[in-house]
């Protein structure tokens, strides 16, 4: 690691996060990396993990299990995430549905992959606000939920227009059993 520009303290540190899953090992009974990071953010000093430590540990553990699954030395190149990341894997299993859904039927109907994954980003981040807004069900969300999503808090329009067909375009489509809390 030195080799390639890792600074002593970031060595120490990765040795470190070793000598601490060698001795807690037992104790948790770890399936996964992403359950070593969990576990890691949850016990350490502070009661809440700032971002920054959270980043460092992320990295250090996917380093880790880069070294372990695929025999890659640290390289600094992020080849996948070890968490999942993005609006998608903060939703609602309901809305998560919703997504689903929606995927198999533009899958379905021919749409070009670029486009389907465009629209499930919009459409998990429209449902993402709308589940931080307090819905746990489509047929809970009013016009103003939906034009808070558009519009600021002075009336001014945040979102393109492009931006509504793409979220539009996924609540016309046929989504089975929610297709009529959608409209």
């Amino acid at each position: 690691m030195k080799d390639d520009g890792y600074t002593t303290e970031y060595i120490k540190r990765i040795e470190w996060e070793i000598k601490w899953l060698r001795r807690t090992r037992s104790k948790y009974h770890f399936v996964s990396y992403q359950d070593m990071f969990h576990t890691r953010v949850e016990t350490g000093r502070k009661k809440v993990c700032s971002e920054g430590r959270a980043y460092h540990l992320r990295s250090m553990y996917a380093i880790l299990q880069r070294f372990e699954e695929d025999g890659v030395f640290p390289d600094r190149r992020k080849r996948r995430p070890l968490t999942p990341r993005g609006s998608y894997f903060k939703l609602l299993p309901i809305f998560q549905e919703v997504i689903d859904t929606y995927k198999a039927y533009a899958e379905e109907a021919g749409l070009k992959e670029s486009t389907i994954k465009k629209r499930l980003s919009k459409g998990s981040r429209f449902l993402l606000f709308m589940q931080e807004r307090g819905h746990r069900t489509l047929a809970t969300i009013s016009e103003d939920d939906v034009m808070s999503f558009f519009v600021d808090s002075n009336g001014m329009v945040i979102l393109s227009n492009t931006h509504k067909k793409e979220i539009l375009s996924i609540f016309r489509a046929e989504l089975g059993i929610h297709t009529e809390s959608a409209r």
